[in-house]
């Protein structure tokens, strides 16, 4: 065979990609001018070798393109190519393989050389946006030409169950209005305190409601109501039968019991819920129903920021040397609205301020969860970059979950008055410091703080003051005794060492877990202990995570993760999870149980927030959103 009498063509010399990691063709004109077939079902193939700007091969092994060209035949072939993640100057060799046997360029075929050209690092996640926004852009136009038809009113509109393919407890209904109306809606609930209501208030004459909050598997009966401004109403009554709910929710167990339903704060208990090691999103009601969930694999916790809007977090071991990851916003209705992508390997919460930027609780560059960013949520742009190893005791190992990696274990970052106040688990210490690293104090046990960290320490009063070990969920207070000196502020007291900490015997002193409420005096530099719950309930001891919240009621609303350290079966430990809604005088309002259906017996809640299902601030959905996407730069 004569290799050299099979030419490969192409009139493109050159490419440049905005992004590394792209899928791209090339035309390749083929002239096959041996007298052997050139067929793929003999395995044989068009491919191509990555180069770096030194002809150096950087990848050998490529895609492979099919081919079905006879003898004296020439084709024109779309080569599949995908280009290399990191930016930079590269050559593509295309070449001919058959598999197992040979490469065409070593036998003497001439191959020809693309140059191109990779101006940033690629992101799998990037990618797979573009191709989300694309799908959801393609069913909203859908929607709008619907709404356009007019052939919809409010008496007989259009709806959608799960629009977006990710939120399977939602519906959306458009229908165009004579007049201008706003629009309330109910979704009847199986008892009177699990209805949900919500209201648009805009008047307008098209409109595209959002329906949360429907049952799985069941028919559920929707009430719509339009009011013009002079008050005249019309109403329409919906059926909107549903499938059973997805895989894994279906294995949630939960149990609950009520107290004082009339005590009960209203709302939708928004949890993040990790089942079976997997980390998703739902909400259930007071009796234990879920109302609404969120499909897909996450990655760590992150924040419910309202009730109409969910985050999380999508971020892979793969990719640790590109872009980590990426936090994504969306709507119940399962819409992405907003895509911050990340250079980090973050964990755990975010939080936002008011100064339109958000913290973010990351890795340093050789340790894990001690460092954190503050970002501009427009620009990307890093504003404060905060490396916890510079401020706290790093060697302090007074827990029982110390390691050399994960010495800090950050969970938590909360501002109060212009000051960043941040919670280290493994370090079970609260400390607030200023926007540039300086330390105003420390809340911890002061075991094994040496005399720097002993006098920025706050000091203990009162009788029943009891120090917190391995915490969760700081949360600050609205003031609550007039004090412009002091501040409150809620926790959850995981406990996990706090045998260690004070010498005490596991066996004798069984571990607790509690919700504790705390008030500090900034100016005498005193923190008082105003309340607690949980120190009386050992079965609720929480060896990891949990919660704790104030209620606009007053009552207060805990996590707590049970996990039996026995060896089950010999496999794994059981997971269960206890929510408790408790007023200032300890009588439980509401508790649930939720426990796996699965062999493995795993449920857990990381976070739990008491919201409406509607917003105060609930709009007509908008079939036109723009997707923000802000690419956070590494600070340098």
């Amino acid at each position: 065979m004569d290799y050299k009498s099979i030419v490969l063509s192409t009139e493109i010399p050159s490419l440049e990609f905005e992004r590394g990691g792209r899928e791209f063709t090339i035309p390749v004109k083929v002239q096959n001018g041996s007298d052997v077939d050139l067929f793929s079902s003999q395995d044989i193939y068009l491919t191509y070798h990555v180069l770096d700007s030194n002809s150096n091969v950087m990848r050998w092994d490529n895609e492979r393109t099919e081919i079905a060209i006879l003898p004296g035949d020439e084709e024109s072939v779309s080569v599949i190519c995908t280009a290399p993640n990191e930016a930079g100057d590269y050559y593509l060799e295309i070449d001919i393989v058959r598999e197992g046997v040979e490469w065409y360029s070593a036998q003497g075929m001439h191959v020809i050389k693309v140059s191109f050209k990779v101006q940033k690092n690629g992101s799998k996640y990037l990618d797979e946006l573009e191709k989300e926004i694309q799908r959801q852009n393609e069913i909203s136009n859908i929607f709008k030409k619907e709404l356009a038809s007019g052939q919809y009113k409010l008496e007989k509109p259009y709806v959608s169950l799960n629009p977006y393919g990710n939120s399977p407890l939602t519906a959306i209904i458009l229908f165009q209005t004579e007049m201008p109306m706003c629009i309330t809606v109910k979704v009847e609930g199986k008892t009177k305190e699990a209805d949900i209501k919500g209201e648009i208030k805009k008047y307008t004459t098209e409109h595209t409601i959002p329906i949360y909050g429907l049952y799985a598997d069941f028919l559920n009966i929707v009430v719509i109501t339009g009011e013009t401004k002079e008050g005249i109403k019309r109403k329409s009554i919906l059926k909107i039968q549903t499938g059973g709910l997805p895989e894994d929710f279906s294995d949630i167990n939960i149990k609950t019991y009520i107290g004082d339903s009339v005590q009960y704060e209203l709302g939708m208990n928004f949890c993040y819920t990790g089942l079976e090691c997997k980390g998703t999103k739902m909400a259930y009601d007071i009796n234990g129903d879920i109302r609404w969930c969120f499909l897909g694999e996450f990655a760590w916790p992150t924040n419910y920021n309202s009730s109409t809007s969910v985050w999380v977090l999508k971020q892979s071991d793969e990719i640790r040397d590109l872009l980590e990851g990426m936090y994504c916003e969306y709507t119940l209705l399962g819409q992405i609205r907003t895509a911050i992508l990340i250079p980090y390997w973050v964990h755990h919460d975010i939080w936002f301020t008011k100064r339109e930027t958000l913290y973010m609780l990351i890795n340093s560059e050789d340790t894990s969860h001690d460092a954190a960013i503050e970002v501009n949520c427009k620009t990307g742009e890093i504003i404060h970059y905060y490396n916890y190893k510079k401020m706290f005791m790093r060697t302090r190992n007074t827990s029982e979950l110390y390691t050399n990696n994960d010495w800090l274990h950050m969970n938590a970052l909360v501002e109060h008055n212009g000051d960043i106040i941040v919670s280290g688990n493994t370090q079970s210490t609260i400390m607030k410091h200023d926007k540039e690293g300086n330390i105003k104090w420390i809340l911890a046990d002061p075991i094994g703080y040496t005399t720097y960290w002993k006098n920025l320490a706050l000091t203990p009063i009162g009788d029943n003051f009891e120090y917190f070990y391995n915490q969760h969920a700081i949360e600050i207070l609205p003031d609550m005794d007039g004090n412009p000196d002091t501040f409150d502020m809620l926790l959850f007291d995981n406990g996990i060492s706090r045998n260690k900490c004070n010498g005490l015997d596991k066996e004798e002193n069984p571990p607790y877990s509690r919700i504790v409420h705390y008030r500090i005096d900034e100016k005498n530099r005193t923190v008082e202990q105003i309340w607690e719950y949980g120190k009386d309930r050992k079965e609720l001891y929480s060896m990891w995570r949990g919660d704790a919240n104030l209620l606009t009621n007053g009552n207060i609303l805990g996590v707590f993760n049970l996990r039996d350290k026995n060896d089950i079966d010999g496999k794994a430990y059981m997971e269960s999870c206890v929510c408790v809604e408790v007023d200032r005088d300890k009588n439980v309002i509401w508790e649930s149980y939720g426990c796996s259906d699965k062999a493995r017996n795993s449920y857990q809640n990381y976070r739990m927030e008491r919201k409406e299902m509607y917003d105060t601030e609930e709009a007509n959905i908008d079939l036109s959103h723009e997707v923000k996407i802000v690419e956070v730069r590494r600070k340098s």
